[in-house]
């Protein structure tokens, strides 16, 4: 049997593979929970989070990178190899997609929300603020890695090909790591493919590995004839291995750097440490295979996690924007709610603010999809164009205000007054 118990996949039949949909429903969980940590919570206490709570901090850690976005991108490569649209031009199309898409959700979330305050607030910390529109985002990562599996698939290189061209891309990006040319739009620009001084979450060259693992190991998955025999065998091995690496990782030994104090190595991870992910990642896709076997046995009529992993991309982007606009609107801008300081207020708003995503994006589905999804299927260019024009516009306006450098993770977001832009809407106080 394959992966869903249902016989080898081929290329006319492909159904959904339920334990990488149960991944991708907890890393949306996750992406909420360390969003709204790192928004009402370690942005605006008057103590560090990792000190104070430092539980919370390695659970932090865990989401950001074990149960975010390294198994979010994973997942990634997975599906599209196993998807309709898993030719080269299809996955380059996809990726231009995205990556514009993933500009303009840096633009609404950030830019357009503070704009509301431009006649009330310093007319130029708002402009400047404007350089976030170059913010590495996760979608701007996928639009830029599913271009470049395109691209490699475009020269035929197969799964393995893909793989070892990833592995030397992170080395490459880690030996290009606090790159600075000194000039912000540059950086924001080299943010998105190497460690530079931007917010540089998710450069292209150190986050492809898992994209290239997620399709290397979909060409295996399908393939397993008997899941359970598989599973027997790679998930104690996967969770022993793994949880060497996390504890190698916690104490910051040799290479293994990523849960360190250091912020910048769990965002510009090293190839040791990625593949030490992967093997975390593999031992969460065994996990949730038990999950599937259990909820099967149940007989769910509607799986909440199948939902989720069903309106991914939609759900995301509501989650982001709500997380965004709740802050620069009513904790900084008009000052009526106060930030959070107790870990379980702010886990409650990130259920309430997912809660309401799932809301918005059913509003989606019934009144709007079918003319967003017609408007960029028949005006893709035009849309590719206004949202370059958009950027353009608000990184001239940063530059002709005088914004020198973008705060970031490596100054402290302690830059000309700017404080954290990306979650705030002006200096703290």
């Amino acid at each position: 049997m394959n992966a869903s118990g249902t016989g080898p996949l081929t290329n006319s039949v492909r159904p959904r593979i339920r334990e990488i949909d149960y991944v991708k429903a907890f890393c949306i969980l996750a992406m909420v929970i360390e969003h709204c940590y790192g928004t009402f919570y370690a942005s605006f206490c008057d103590y560090s989070i990792d000190v104070a709570e430092p539980a919370i901090f390695t659970i932090l850690n865990l989401c950001n990178i074990l149960i975010g976005p390294s198994a979010f991108m994973f997942c990634m490569g997975f599906t599209v190899s196993v998807g309709k649209e898993h030719h080269a031009n299809a996955c380059m199309t996809r990726g231009v997609s995205l990556f514009f898409m993933g500009l303009l959700l840096n633009y609404v979330r950030g830019t357009f929300a503070r704009n509301v305050f431009f006649f009330s607030q310093d007319a130029d910390l708002l402009c400047r603020q404007m350089i976030d529109v170059l913010g590495g985002d996760i979608l701007l990562f996928a639009g830029l890695g599913f271009m470049l599996l395109g691209l490699l698939k475009k020269i035929k290189l197969n799964a393995w090909g893909i793989f070892i061209a990833a592995i030397l891309l992170s080395a490459i990006g880690t030996l290009l790591r606090y790159t600075d040319t000194g000039e912000p739009v540059s950086n924001g620009i080299l943010g998105l493919f190497v460690g530079a001084n931007s917010e540089s979450y998710f450069p292209l060259f150190n986050w492809f590995i898992f994209i290239a693992a997620g399709n290397l190991f979909s060409f295996y998955y399908v393939k397993i004839k008997d899941i359970k025999k598989f599973y027997a065998i790679a998930l104690p091995v996967s969770a022993v291995l793994g949880a060497v690496y996390l504890i190698l990782a916690y104490n910051c030994v040799g290479p293994f750097q990523t849960m360190g104090e250091e912020e910048a190595f769990s965002y510009w991870l090293n190839p040791c440490d990625s593949i030490g992910c992967l093997l975390c990642i593999f031992t969460f896709v065994g996990v949730m295979w038990l999950l599937t076997e259990l909820t099967a046995k149940l007989h769910i009529s509607r799986d909440p996690l199948l939902y989720i992993a069903k309106n991914l991309s939609v759900i995301y982007i509501m989650q982001d924007l709500l997380i965004f606009w709740f802050d620069i609107w009513m904790i900084q801008g008009l000052g009526l709610i106060q930030s959070a300081c107790s870990p379980l207020v702010v886990c409650c708003c990130g259920m309430i603010l997912l809660l309401a995503s799932v809301g918005l994006t059913e509003l989606y589905k019934k009144y709007w999809r079918t003319a967003v999804q017609g408007f960029l299927k028949k005006r893709a260019v035009l849309f590719a164009v206004c949202v370059t024009v958009i950027i353009a516009f608000c990184c001239t306006l940063a530059v002709t205000h005088g914004v020198k450098e973008i705060p970031n993770f490596t100054n402290g977001y302690d830059v000309e007054d700017m404080g954290y832009i990306s979650y705030g809407s002006g200096a703290e106080e």
